[in-house]
């Protein structure tokens, strides 16, 4: 019985040690609990499982690079055969642009989805988009919380043109 109690003592010890070095986080609790309905709205929504979802996301990615790479490979490959003057719609759009021209690219996804178009004609990109993902609100909310709204997209503006 002593050695039980012994036991017990040691064991109630190590959980308080233990205890002592666990940190609670409200936010933390609350960006998860987030997370996980987001989660259980895209099973509902596709009616996958969590790993059918991000194959899904994943396929997705695939099939937007392919889109996006295969006007600027098609543009390429004309050049390579000879017309020099091909050009993709987006090698179109930013040819006007000065070679020193700063892009700011705006959109409701990751911003890595936009950073790559300064790739392009070499311009310097200052991409803004969402970076975390499960909150919930107004779309406007939403939009200043993800710093994608008008006055964040006129505060980077007004960066990039002091920047320069």
């Amino acid at each position: 019985l002593e050695g039980s109690a012994a036991q017990l003592d040691e064991a109630a010890a190590l959980i308080r040690r233990y205890s002592d070095r666990l940190r609670f986080d409200p936010g933390e609790l609350e960006r998860i609990e987030d997370r996980l309905a987001e989660i259980n709205r895209l099973k509902r929504k596709y009616r996958a499982s969590v790993e059918g979802i991000f194959a899904l996301g994943e396929q997705a990615e695939a099939e937007l690079a392919a889109l996006e790479s295969g006007e600027e490979e098609a543009a390429a490959q004309a050049r390579r055969e000879g017309d020099h003057g091909a050009r993709s719609h987006l090698e179109s759009l930013l040819a006007p642009l000065a070679p020193r021209a700063r892009l700011v690219t705006v959109t409701d996804a990751h911003p890595g989805a936009l950073d790559w178009i300064g790739s392009v004609a070499g311009h310097r990109c200052y991409p803004l988009g969402v970076e975390h993902f499960g909150q919930s609100g107004s779309v406007p909310d939403l939009y200043a919380h993800h710093r994608i709204d008008l006055d964040a997209i006129l505060d980077t503006i007004a960066a990039v043109v002091v920047e320069a």
